[in-house]
């Protein structure tokens, strides 16, 4: 019975000295739990990489601190990667001044990054790189960024954002980029950000469902070149240009979406914005006035 008490004992100090070790810079390869704040202010590195796959970090609500001084301080340096990684998940974890927040590098797919928040970074809240597959960003938060608070990069596929909240970024709260494919944006909210709520940009067959745009710089939801794009049951409100705008964007669709009082029209498609089917959308009270020549949205 001593023995195996003493076993005991001894395997504890080593699991509580793994969490406690735990360095700016340092690259995991297991699952980590963290205990106590981590505070990179000095260190002149990154906060933490995770190098293997099917890794868990949970931070436990702990923040990680870098050495932006403002959200326009660049620094080269970030609070959490994912450098190759494949079915990793990071969960409530807060990262601050650093240049991005999360980072999932090139190549790392089938990832869960749930619960984080990223705000005052210098650059990008939430940054999923190019060549990145399915992942998924849950319950997420990027807040007073320096660039965009979620973005999804070029020929990135098959992402999901569920129920983040993206406000106060300098740029864009959420952003699909070209070849961002099949990206999927429900149930998010993207609030006073001084560009855009969100753009897809260059992108096929992305979804933008139940999500609300309110209060942003820009527009609440723009398509830029994109096509066969599924925009429904959102709400776009007090946005400082169009409700809806679409921009060389083709056979998109757009359905039982509400755009109310944003500072120009409801719904904009340019001449080069063809075969988008319009069903059963609303425009209420937009400071362009009620008028709607193009029959994009019904009126109240």
């Amino acid at each position: 019975m001593f023995a195996i008490l003493v076993l005991v004992v001894i395997a504890s100090s080593l699991y509580n000295a793994n969490a406690q070790t735990i360095t700016c810079g340092q690259t995991i390869t297991q699952s980590v739990t963290l205990e106590a704040d981590l505070n990179c202010i000095d260190s002149g590195t990154d906060g933490i990489s995770i190098g293997a796959n099917n890794v868990v970090l949970d931070c436990a609500g702990h923040t990680i601190t870098g050495p932006v001084s403002s959200p326009n301080g660049l620094t080269g340096l970030n609070g959490i990667t994912l450098v190759n990684a494949n079915g990793v998940t990071v969960k409530n974890c807060h990262v601050m001044y650093f240049n991005n927040g999360f980072v999932i590098r090139s190549g790392s797919s089938n990832n869960n990054l749930i619960s984080d928040k990223a705000d005052n970074n210098g650059n990008y809240g939430f940054d999923v790189m190019s060549n990145s597959n399915n992942n998924q960003l849950v319950n997420g938060e990027a807040a007073h960024n320096g660039g965009y608070g979620f973005v999804i990069e070029s020929s990135s596929n098959k992402n999901q954002l569920d129920n983040n909240l993206s406000s106060g970024n300098t740029k864009a709260g959420f952003v699909a980029l070209t070849g961002s494919n099949d990206t999927t944006f429900e149930n998010d909210k993207s609030y006073e950000n001084l560009q855009d709520g969100f753009i897809i940009s260059s992108s096929s067959g992305d979804v933008l469902e139940n999500s609300r745009a309110i209060g942003n710089n820009y527009s609440g939801f723009a398509l830029f070149g994109s096509t066969g794009v599924n925009i429904e049951n959102n709400t776009s409100v007090d946005n400082g240009m169009v409700g809806y705008l679409l921009l060389v964007s083709t056979n998109n669709s757009l359905a039982n979406n509400d755009a109310e009082t944003n500072s120009h029209l409801g719904f904009l498609a340019d001449s080069n914005s063809v075969g988008n089917t319009y069903d059963n959308n609303m425009c209420e009270n937009n400071q362009a006035g009620l008028s709607n020549p193009a029959g994009l949205c019904s009126q109240n």
